[in-house]
């Protein structure tokens, strides 16, 4: 009896075709497919995007965070080695960030957010706060899905994954303006919402992501940029100049089931 039941359980793993790990962190071992973990509901737990850009003496350094419910950017400029930084002026409080794939290739996100401005100008030197503006935010996202196979030296089997975007719809309205004494102001625009609508074609606008996690409960998206572009130009007298600018940054977007 007890070598019927070890040979009925042995079939059942087999059948259920373990997924080996390809991601860094990965589970060593799953029950479920690669597409049968990615596909559901999931929520945008936080998430942290850096980049730099160098431009001759010039390198500006920026990072936005996101906590789960905040937003936060902070930058910093180094220009001939004096350096600046600061603090993004804008408060950023999510509501919601999710994204939903199903098994036959379709996804669709959505981020909707408020954003307070403060509003300022420069006069003769002088800083002026013009008022706080509340503005609510709606994005919405769709398309297609798919595994990349196999990189030589580089990548596993369905290590990557690429969306495809068919549409990006997005709408603002800003909802109250406040001038520097307290007071509500009274704009003519408040209350207006502003809707853009895009649509792609197949393959028009893909984005690819390294699947650094794929667990039941738990994935890691991360996707990098390294560029360097250079530029030279000769007189017709004979004298060239050049210039050297380069772009790096990362964005690690971490998710939980919803």
């Amino acid at each position: 009896m007890k070598k019927t039941m070890l040979a009925v359980f042995a079939a059942g793993l087999l059948l259920a075709t373990p997924s080996c790990k390809k991601g860094e962190n990965d589970s060593a071992l799953s029950l479920s497919s690669r597409t049968s973990r990615l596909a559901g509901e999931w929520i945008v737990s936080s998430s942290e995007q850096e980049g730099t850009e160098v431009n001759g003496t010039l390198t500006e350094k920026s990072t936005e965070s996101f906590d789960g419910q905040n937003i936060t950017t902070t930058w910093e400029i180094n220009n001939s080695g004096t350096v600046t930084s600061g603090n993004g002026s804008d408060t950023k409080t999510v509501q919601l960030a999710d994204f939903t794939f199903s098994k036959d290739g379709s996804w669709n996100g959505n981020r909707n957010s408020t954003t307070v401005s403060l509003d300022s100008t420069f006069l003769l030197g002088i800083f002026i706060s013009s008022g706080v503006s509340t503005t609510i935010n709606t994005d919405a996202f769709a398309g297609s899905w798919s595994f990349i196979g196999k990189a030589k030296g580089d990548y596993k089997n369905k290590e990557r994954i690429a969306l495809s975007y068919t549409s990006s719809n997005a709408s603002s309205q800003t909802t109250t303006i406040t001038t520097p004494n307290g007071q509500e102001a009274n704009d003519p625009s408040i209350g207006d919402t502003n809707v853009s609508e895009i649509t792609f074609g197949i393959n028009e606008f893909v984005v690819v992501y390294d699947l650094d996690m794929l667990k039941g409960k738990e994935m890691i998206w991360i996707t990098s940029e390294d560029d360097e572009s250079k530029y030279t130009s000769t007189a017709n007298d004979g004298t060239s100049s050049s210039s050297t600018s380069s772009s790096t940054g990362m964005n690690t977007i971490n998710f939980i089931a919803k």
